[in-house]
């Protein structure tokens, strides 16, 4: 994942490999995330096998329809061997801006 702080979504400019924010959720007034990165808290929603959220951050309001794409982290397993379990980029989407 980036730098070992384990974030599975990752906001980045189309093309970009710094990340721009990492989506995390909000620990509460009295915990922050332990991370180099910028973090945007997210809210997230659960429906049956569908999964949405929304994330906030001043970073992303000047941005243009086109200009940032989430990238979703995981890990690669095929090998069938726990001990070799692999950080894998599982997804690259489109993020719409409202």
């Amino acid at each position: 994942m980036v730098d070992g702080d384990g974030a599975s979504f990752i906001v980045y400019y189309k093309g970009n490999s710094e990340p721009l924010a990492l989506l995390l959720p909000d620990l509460g007034p009295m915990q922050i995330w332990e991370t180099d990165h910028t973090v945007a808290t997210m809210e997230h929603e659960f429906e049956g096998e569908s999964f949405s959220f929304t994330a906030y951050s001043p970073l992303f309001m000047d941005v243009g329809p086109g200009d940032l794409e989430l990238r979703v982290f995981g890990y690669d397993s095929t090998s069938g061997d726990e001990r070799n379990i692999k950080d894998a980029l599982l997804a690259v989407i489109p993020v719409a801006v409202e």
